[in-house]
């Protein structure tokens, strides 16, 4: 009697699912006359552990940049899955720690199962093994399919500020190959990094970016005004308050600001007087060509009163109307130039 064994690598996880079919024939001869035959056939589904890779930091940071100040804990999570079709009987996790992070402050905070981890400070790397975890598979045992591992770690005391802190982990089920999470990052910052300042185009001024606001007009409090952007309305002198949640918040230096009810444009300028008004005002237009629009804004931008000018003379008087006291914006279009005038209500 002979026995054959044949060992066939199978296929990767890519084809987990697909029916393996294989099949023999045997045919037996004496004295070149076939005196026995034989066949069979197998078919079989490919069944493997699989994971789909996950791996999150708290704080997640501030803005974009993930900004995280030095002293900050990182706490990192990684979550698996077993999302194939059989049980899967170790998982091994290794992930590689950033050179700006302390290894001698590791900490493990929580496990989903019984674990084994190893620190290895050569090759900047923490091992979590599940051994003979039997972890099931999400087919037969979906709320019992998951597992995580959490472990914290505080960057190393001095790094620079704006370094960038990365970890990926490789997540292993059974002899497949490892599935690489996404990059978690961190940059480290702090406040002393903040600046504030501001621009201004003509009474326009604009605050460098933040969250918050607070323009200041001879150092009081302008009520109402919020937004990174802001008309000035008077001489004097402006600075803002920017914040931001990481949090920081600091003001900007003071910069005088003249503002005028006379506005260039080409060749011409348009004026407004009296500013402020009472019941009416006169509008020169100057020698500004027609036709052209006339707008009336609020601060926040919303358009209050509307009308189109024939300019067949280049003085108007602007009525009061229906605005109540206030701060508004008189906006004079003409082709695809736009000018601006401040003016206010009493």
């Amino acid at each position: 009697m002979t026995c054959l064994l044949i060992w066939l690598h199978t296929p990767t996880v890519d084809f987990i699912g697909e029916e393996l079919a294989s099949s023999v024939q045997i045919v037996g001869n004496y004295q070149d006359e076939v005196v026995a035959m034989g066949s069979d056939s197998i078919a079989e589904t490919l069944t493997c552990a699989y994971d789909p890779n996950d791996k999150q930091v708290f704080p997640v940071g501030y803005s974009e940049e993930h900004y995280v100040h030095p002293d900050s804990t990182l706490e990192f999570l990684v979550r698996f899955q077993n999302t194939g079709n059989a049980p899967a009987t170790d998982v091994i996790i290794r992930d590689t720690i950033d050179d700006d992070l302390d290894l001698g402050t590791f900490e493990l905070v929580a496990n989903s199962h019984s674990v084994f981890t190893t620190v290895k400070p050569n090759d900047r790397e923490v091992e979590f093994y599940f051994q003979n975890i039997m972890l099931p598979d999400s087919v037969n045992n979906e709320p019992e399919s998951h597992g995580l591992v959490s472990y914290r770690m505080k960057p190393i005391e001095g790094t620079p500020l704006l370094t960038e802190l990365n970890n990926t982990a490789h997540i292993f089920f059974d002899t497949n190959p490892p599935i690489v999470t996404n990059t978690t990052w961190s940059t480290l910052y702090d406040c002393s990094l903040f600046e504030v300042s501001f621009t201004d185009e003509g009474a326009l001024l604009t605050a460098s970016e933040g969250d918050t606001y607070q323009w200041f007009l001879d150092g009081e409090e302008i009520e109402g005004a919020i937004d990174q952007e802001y008309l000035a309305l008077q001489n004097g002198n402006y600075s803002v308050q920017v914040g931001t949640d990481f949090p920081c918040s600091d003001i900007s230096t003071s910069t005088f600001v003249v503002v005028s009810s006379i506005a260039e444009w080409a060749d011409s300028q348009i004026s407004l007087f009296p500013n402020p008004l009472t019941t009416t005002a006169t509008l020169d237009l100057g020698d500004l060509p027609g036709p052209a629009t006339l707008e009336i804004h609020d601060l926040t931008g919303k358009l209050l009163r509307t009308e189109l000018l024939k300019l067949d003379s280049g003085i108007l008087t602007l009525q009061r109307g229906k605005l109540s006291s206030g701060r508004y914006v008189l906006r004079v279009i003409s082709g695809r130039e736009t000018m601006e005038v401040p003016f206010v209500v009493d």
